[in-house]
């Protein structure tokens, strides 16, 4: 009985740290367990810039006409016409929970600070999510694929420019507009970010300026490196690396080795679902239109680059008519109760490590708890002692 009860005691004292590091990460404080480490940066590593990496797929461009060609082993796209790259300039965008950076070289989201989560080193700094540096690169982007051989239509490598006006938000709503146009096809693409939200509304309206129909698609994709993130921990392993969810095949993962040596197994074609970087707390996700076919892929690009993307055919666009399609794009923590009204399954990219037969049923039962109590500290007590009574038998 004297074992059966330091036991029970053991597990009794390690829930209520388990609950109190989720308490502590849920109010924007970092983990007990985290390493003490920057969250904007990791051990410095070879400059790389995913936006001139080839990637394996001759459907999204390989290099920005007038770059160097793809490296060796990679494919690039045939026919693409040389012409002069115009400087990027970056575009600082603040809401009340994002302090934002935007790239006009393909507009491009390339940094995002959480203004409401602090640097595991530094309390007085937010949280970096998205970086485009030396030492991490993880970005956010899309374009429009589909050309005839010679030419080249507004991709993540294209020179937009900045339309709208505001970079601040100070209402409701904030929208951000890129516009640019290469071989008689104009893309405008709007950003529209909500207050106290990390669901952004992305909407790309393509134009057809030439005199031929065109049958465009359009690519969303995400470019990350295969460094741990800054709030990971020792303690436990959190899973980082891609994620693909269908209605068919569930919730799918592979990671940066599996998809390295070929590995990597999710579904390639569907008609719903998201593509996702996950990683410990936080997690960035497209999610295109539901019953929009689309193409799933994962490519290991040069110099420890992944890149996850969807494929979705615009359709044909007649002379002087236009398409519209729009997205979401989830980049921020992981809050199970928004992303699962964000997206099916969206929720699932929360992961609790080798801890998950303890931790999940905890934390669902906690935020039942909170739900009715509305306080995170009377939450903690009436979990004590719905656990305490549920061992009293036995203790």
């Amino acid at each position: 009985m004297d074992i059966r009860r330091t036991v029970l005691w053991m597990i009794f004292s390690f829930s209520l740290l388990l609950l109190w590091n989720n308490w502590q990460v849920h109010n924007g404080q970092p983990s007990l367990f985290g390493l003490g480490q920057t969250s904007t940066h990791q051990a410095a590593k070879p400059a790389v810039k995913a936006s001139s990496t080839p990637v394996a797929d001759a459907n999204v461009p390989a290099s920005a006409p007038g770059e160097a060609p793809a490296a060796k082993g990679n494919a690039a796209v045939p026919g693409n016409k040389a012409a002069p790259v115009a400087p990027s300039q970056k575009v600082q965008v603040r809401t009340d929970v994002y302090d934002l950076t935007f790239d006009t070289k393909g507009a491009q989201l390339i940094g995002a600070k959480l203004l409401k989560y602090k640097a595991v080193d530094n309390p007085q700094q937010p949280f970096t999510l998205l970086d485009d540096s030396k030492s991490l690169t993880y970005l956010v982007q899309s374009g429009v694929v589909g050309a005839p051989n010679g030419q080249s239509y507004p991709t993540h490598l294209t020179p937009f420019k900045l339309v709208s006006t505001d970079t601040t938000m100070t209402g409701d709503t904030l929208n951000v507009v890129f516009e640019a146009t290469s071989d008689n096809v104009k893309v405008v693409r709007t950003y529209t970010l909500r207050k106290g939200s990390y669901d952004i509304g992305v909407k790309n309206a393509i134009y057809n300026l030439g005199t031929e129909p065109i049958s465009p698609s359009l690519y969303l994709q995400i470019v990350r490196d295969d460094s741990d993130p800054a709030s990971a921990s020792h303690f436990t392993h959190a899973y980082t690396g891609t994620a693909v969810y269908s209605s068919e095949d569930k919730f799918q993962k592979a990671t940066f080795s599996d998809i390295q040596k070929g590995k990597d197994q999710y579904i390639k074609k569907a008609n719903n679902g998201w593509i996702a970087m996950v990683q410990h707390y936080f997690a960035t996700a497209w999610i295109p239109p539901e019953g929009v076919v689309r193409t799933n892929q994962v490519a290991h690009l040069s110099n420890g680059l992944y890149a996850i993307r969807s494929i979705l055919p615009v359709g044909t666009i007649a002379p002087g008519q236009d398409k519209v399609t729009t997205a979401q794009l989830w980049t921020g923590p992981q809050d199970q109760k928004a992303m699962g009204a964000v997206a099916p399954g969206l929720d699932l990219v929360v992961d609790y490590g080798w801890l998950t037969i303890v931790a999940k049923p905890l934390f669902q039962l906690m935020s039942l708890l909170h739900s009715l109590l509305g306080n995170w500290g009377w939450t903690i007590v009436a979990l004590t002692l719905l656990i305490k009574a549920v061992f009293y038998p036995l203790s």
